[in-house]
């Protein structure tokens, strides 16, 4: 397959009679389903409507503000299908961000539910492009596949979810989200023999992931190809009744939630969890026993690394084949990896055009050898597994000339026995460990610190501890949000 006219094609003819999406219907409280035939024929509608509303789609700029929903994935296909190009924008930010964003992507269009609007006001009178409500039902005509299919050209904008810096549009092409095919399928079948299921069968994904994110893109393009399931779950807080009424064998998420997972699973609280069999992790680094614990009771447990720039590529830990836990796993096919002074770099067809409009920080991403210079800091093993140390930018300087990486040290703490977040950062001139946790174990934790400290070298250790009384600020991945 090379572009989505060949993957709705697959649709309506392979995989017609299996169910593509579930969902809870908040109105009615009854489990909803649409097989992948209905989809097609929603994604043509759509596509169709929104041709003749803006008087054609081909390389406009239509920006999606709404809930995750069946429709939502309606139009995200619809546009890029008939050659647009869709830009799904984060429900959570500010309004000043918003704006911020629309201006950079140079939105010809803002399609919304109307949640946005109810929280933060209408944004209409500061919006240069028309402003069109999410449609719930879509027309009988019918949007006819294009002529021909540019798949180099711009077909999506994701916005970056950095931890300090504003956000930059990433531009990605069709060629970026098909050329991952080969590897999506592999990456599949390993996960599915891990625990004993059926590569040749569909398989049914729990996603909780806001779809404006990369790896909710990265599940959703994975399971399409794959004619899997995807049960849909609008709110975390109904994340386990979610699961009873739509029992699934499959979840990527990020380490609070695995967190969560395992709490219950330790504890024997095993309802809603039942059919979960493959549980994968990725946006930060996971601490604690979380994965052997998992592994032990029969989970197959993958750590995933990537990147909104690298697409729906991805370098995959497959804990239970590989026992190598604190590892982010091997390259796949589709890159080509290498280290340069330290800093993770990667290649490959299916990595972003660039960042839009902001040429300076593409050739500051890319070099003139095609390689992305990822910002994060790490080291191969013997046996091809890559280790991520820490992020470039993040690297604390003492005067002394030593380089600190802030995560490593984090990832230390993060084995206390105690439920805790970190940052390890400078403080004074010295390293400070500054931590979210109970307040009943605060003693606990300086415990654990001063235990760390013994067997770091002097310029490493943590001359500072610093309690915080509310929990760190995260980004849409469950990253902890740095400071400046």
């Amino acid at each position: 397959m090379k572009c989505w006219q060949d993957l709705i094609s697959r649709f309506e003819k392979e995989y017609a009679d299996r169910t593509a999406y579930r969902w809870i219907d908040e109105n009615t409280d009854t489990v909803c389903s649409v097989k992948y035939s209905q989809y097609a024929k929603n994604i043509r509608g759509c596509a169709a409507y929104l041709e003749k509303e803006l008087n054609g789609i081909k390389g406009k700029h239509i920006a999606l503000l709404a809930q995750n929903s069946y429709a939502y994935l309606v139009y995200l296909v619809a546009i890029m299908f008939a050659g647009g190009v869709a830009a799904p924008l984060n429900l959570q930010k500010d309004r000043r961000e918003i704006l911020y964003e629309l201006e950079q992507i140079e939105a010809d269009v803002l399609i919304h539910d109307g949640a946005y609007f109810d929280r933060e006001g209408a944004l209409t009178s500061d919006i240069s492009g028309r402003v069109l409500p999410l449609q719930y039902s879509f027309p009988e005509e019918t949007f006819e596949d294009l002529e021909t299919v540019d798949t180099q050209a711009l077909a999506l904008l994701l916005f970056t979810s950095g931890t300090t810096d504003r956000s930059k549009a990433v531009m990605i092409s069709q060629k970026a989200l098909f050329s991952s095919c080969p590897d999506i399928f592999e990456r599949r079948r390993c996960e599915l023999l891990a625990c004993g299921l059926d590569p040749q069968k569909p398989i049914r994904e729990f996603l909780i992931l806001p779809f404006y994110h990369v790896a909710a893109i990265s599940v959703l393009f994975m399971r399409m190809n794959a004619g899997d399931e995807v049960n849909i779950c609008f709110s975390i807080k109904d994340m386990f009744k979610d699961l009873v009424r739509m029992p699934s064998e499959s979840i990527v998420t990020v380490p609070v939630v695995a967190q969560t997972i395992h709490d219950r699973v330790m504890k024997g609280r095993m309802k809603g969890l039942e059919s979960l069999k493959i549980i994968a992790i990725g946006g930060a680094a996971m601490g604690g026993n979380v994965i052997p614990n998992l592994l032990q009771k029969g989970y197959a447990v993958s750590c995933v690394y990537g990147m909104t720039e690298l697409v729906v590529g991805v370098i995959i830990n497959l804990c239970a084949v590989s026992g190598k836990f604190a590892a982010i796993g091997k390259p796949d096919t589709v890159y080509q990896l290498k280290f340069d002074n330290g800093e993770l770099c990667m290649r490959g067809d299916a990595m972003m055009m660039g960042y839009y409009r902001n040429p300076q920080a593409t050739a500051e991403a890319i070099d003139d050898q095609g390689w992305l210079h990822t910002g994060d800091l790490g080291r191969m093993d013997e046996d091809g597994f890559v280790y991520l140390t820490g992020r470039k930018k993040n690297l604390i300087i003492l005067s002394s000339g030593e380089n600190v990486s802030p995560e490593e040290l984090e990832n230390k703490l993060l084995q206390c026995p105690e439920e805790l977040e970190v940052i390890a950062k400078e403080y004074q001139g010295k390293i400070a460990a500054e931590v979210y946790c109970e307040q009943n174990v605060q003693q606990t934790v300086r415990d654990f610190i001063d235990e760390v400290n013994l067997k770091l070298p002097l310029y490493k250790r943590i001359n500072a501890v610093i309690f915080r009384d509310k929990p760190f600020e995260r980004t849409g991945s469950g990253k902890i949000r740095r400071e400046g």
